[in-house]
């Protein structure tokens, strides 16, 4: 909640600079169009971020079908995107980026995961879920957390803005290299994801886990560019690498029970079932009568959310 609470914030205060200047960066991209966020990505230079507090929104857009899903998926890899637009124009974004972080419900999340159209593309693995008890003592110490460091955080965000933010088509992209002993125990966590995959990981994780050494070379990125003011003056350690891997084996789990057809997946299956059991007060029943009746209507759907 505390979360939620501070990423609305933001890019309230966001929306009202922009307002008050004219002229001022667009950061944040909040709804419409496929072509209206390339538009946005090509005026900010290449980039662009979504942060919503719903994600439904964002579910809405990416599963229209007139949706270029192309754009999110090169912003992932940085790769240079092309488009030719129905009016003979051609779109060109190089080395595209986009920040999307979305604070949801789990039915809003079983949507977006349970969705195979978006997993067969690719997309949904690129997202790490990241599921937060509602009550206890570790959302008590998120909550104080948060609340102790968010000034620090919002300024290091200021200060990064400030130093890399740009309008320029072709702005300079800073490389960060890692040292040779991060290399390789990022190269020797790539085997070990690989020989899971072999030895008999289950289908719904696969696409995941083949993106999970790039995850955690991602995260000790993040690490990286946290700790230091010009990261790319210092190489990536071994110890940012290590972290960056026990943060992609902690997300794991998470991600276990959004692809699982067991998981969050039937979760708001389950929810109907369970409502109307407790309203008829049924003490027994099959899978035909909850078919007929709990709204629940295929057995492919019935089987896993029991």
């Amino acid at each position: 909640a505390a979360v939620a609470q501070e990423a609305g914030r933001m890019a309230d205060a966001v929306k009202e600079y922009e307002a008050d200047e004219p002229r001022a960066p667009h950061i944040f991209f909040d709804s419409g169009t496929d072509k209206k966020l390339i538009g946005i990505m090509q005026k900010c230079g290449g980039g662009c971020a979504i942060q919503q507090p719903e994600g439904d929104v964002f579910l809405r857009q990416i599963n229209d079908k007139q949706f270029d899903k192309n754009i999110l998926l090169k912003s992932y890899t940085m790769e240079n995107y092309s488009h030719a637009t129905v009016s003979g124009g051609q779109i060109y974004i190089k080395n595209p980026f986009l920040n999307i972080l979305l604070v949801v419900q789990p039915c809003i999340a079983a949507r977006m995961y349970g969705n195979t159209q978006l997993a067969t593309v690719g997309l949904t693995p690129r997202f790490i879920p990241l599921f937060v008890p509602t009550v206890n003592s570790q959302t008590d110490g998120l909550n104080n957390v948060a609340a102790q460091e968010m000034g620090r955080y919002n300024d290091k965000l200021a200060a990064m803005l400030k130093r890399n933010y740009t309008q320029d088509a072709d702005r300079q992209i800073f490389e960060v290299k890692p040292t040779q002993e991060a290399y390789q125990a990022m190269k020797a966590f790539q085997k070990q994801v690989a020989a899971g995959i072999e030895g008999g990981a289950p289908n719904h994780m696969k696409a995941f886990m083949r993106k999970l050494h790039g995850t955690a070379a991602r995260i000790a990125g993040v690490l990286h560019a946290w700790a230091y003011d010009e990261p790319e003056q210092h190489p990536i350690t071994l110890r940012e690498v290590e972290a960056g891997i026990s943060i992609a084996l902690a997300i794991s789990p998470h991600a276990e029970f959004a692809f699982n057809p067991t998981g969050l997946c039937a979760y708001e299956d389950a929810q109907k079932i369970l409502t109307w059991v407790k309203r008829h007060k049924e003490s027994m029943f099959d899978s035909r009568q909850i078919a007929q009746y709990s709204g629940v209507t295929t057995n492919a759907k019935v089987f896993p959310a029991l």
